[in-house]
């Protein structure tokens, strides 16, 4: 049991600050986030992707309306 005890504390500390004692509302929550997060950095990805391409299109632009 000594070597689980610092999961146990974990537990503890996690049930304390959420003020939750449900192991698997917990669980599911924390599931939650890492979902939410994984999406937020793949649309900053898309968003800058489309970033740079917009601004490439608008140097493009910019260039060819000098040249006319």
């Amino acid at each position: 049991m000594a070597k689980y005890r610092h999961i146990e504390e974990s537990f503890q500390t996690i049930r304390y600050q959420t003020n939750n004692s449900d192991v698997r509302e917990i669980v599911q929550k924390f599931m939650t986030k890492e979902q939410t997060y994984a999406s937020l950095l793949l649309a900053v990805s898309q968003n800058e992707q489309k970033y740079d391409e917009l601004k490439s299109l608008n140097q493009q632009k910019a260039q060819r309306m000098r040249e006319l």
